[in-house]
């Protein structure tokens, strides 16, 4: 892991009429994860995608979107929502980083800030889906205590439907299992 930026870290919430453009830029730059889940592949349907499209199994009500700003740059995005697939749990649908911003220690960080407010509000645990073709982020989470309950899970979500491994944590630390 590379040293953490210097520049200060924001975490905050998201606003389409305010931060649709820089959502849309970091869709555009991770064209790597984006080809992964197939479909579309535009920074700006994406954007609107993020910030219009809820799955109708979540209540819309738990809806949040969460950015990770290095100074002035959005380095990544949080799609998430609660009480799915249990009432008291959290659910991930998507953790975002652009490729210059990756490795350098920052979704531990995001996903401790995100572990707080869902603690904040009741969660006990936190689902997420993975990919089956992203190794990569099975084997982020799964560094950071998530575990794999079920192996084959199909989730709809607007005009995509994709096959993820999908994990659930106990809300770990995130300095990994055991700590």
């Amino acid at each position: 892991m590379t040293e953490l930026p210097t520049r200060k870290i924001t975490i905050r919430g998201l606003d389409r009429a305010a931060d649709f453009d820089a959502v849309a830029g970091v869709f555009d730059n991770a064209q790597d994860y984006v080809r992964l889940e197939g479909g579309e592949t535009s920074g700006q349907a994406l954007a609107a995608d993020f910030f219009d499209e809820w799955p109708d199994f979540f209540p819309p009500e738990t809806r949040v979107n969460l950015g990770l700003f290095l100074g002035t740059d959005l380095a990544g995005i949080i799609e998430a929502g609660g009480a799915w697939p249990q009432p008291d749990d959290a659910y991930i649908g998507l953790m975002l980083f652009a490729p210059a911003f990756r490795g350098q220690g920052l979704g531990e960080r995001f996903l401790a800030a995100y572990r707080d407010l869902v603690l904040g509000h009741g969660a006990t645990r936190i689902v997420l889906g993975v990919l089956h073709n992203n190794p990569r982020a099975r084997a982020f989470w799964t560094r950071l205590g998530f575990q794999v309950d079920k192996a084959d899970v199909t989730v709809r979500h607007g005009r995509l439907a994709d096959r993820l491994a999908l994990n659930i944590s106990q809300l770990p630390s995130v300095d990994g299992p055991g700590s």
